[in-house]
């Protein structure tokens, strides 16, 4: 089922999956899921019945995308699009975890296994 063999990069696998996505119904549901999903707006049971449906065929180009946005991430290297101006870097500084870098994952928070990426 999966229709890539090696990993992408996050801008690659985003236009991959967005190319496959010819129905813009079934792009514009899958996109405004995942965006859910992530903001933790809808359960991963609830985000896999729509994201299923609306990628049919093309759930490992979904996989791939996740993947590919974890390797950006532990790599740090944030996308060009991404990238802060000087006007942002003024910004409030966001709490980070001193051991790695990141804002702290909410208290009790624990994500199942396999809680990105569907099979």
């Amino acid at each position: 089922m999966a229709e890539s063999s090696s990993p992408l990069a996050a801008p690659t696998a985003r236009a991959k999956l967005h190319a496959a996505l010819t129905d813009a119904g079934a792009r514009d549901a899958y996109w405004a899921s995942l965006g859910r999903f992530l903001r933790f707006e809808t359960s991963k049971t609830d985000f896999d019945k729509l994201a299923l449906a609306a990628l049919g065929p093309h759930v490992g180009l979904h996989n791939d995308l996740i993947l590919a946005l974890l390797k950006d991430a532990q790599q740090g290297a944030p996308p060009e699009a991404a990238a802060p101006s000087a006007a942002s870097s003024a910004a409030t500084p966001m709490d980070v975890d001193p051991a790695t870098g990141a804002p702290p994952l909410p208290r009790g928070f624990a994500p199942p296994l396999g809680f990105f990426c569907m099979s």
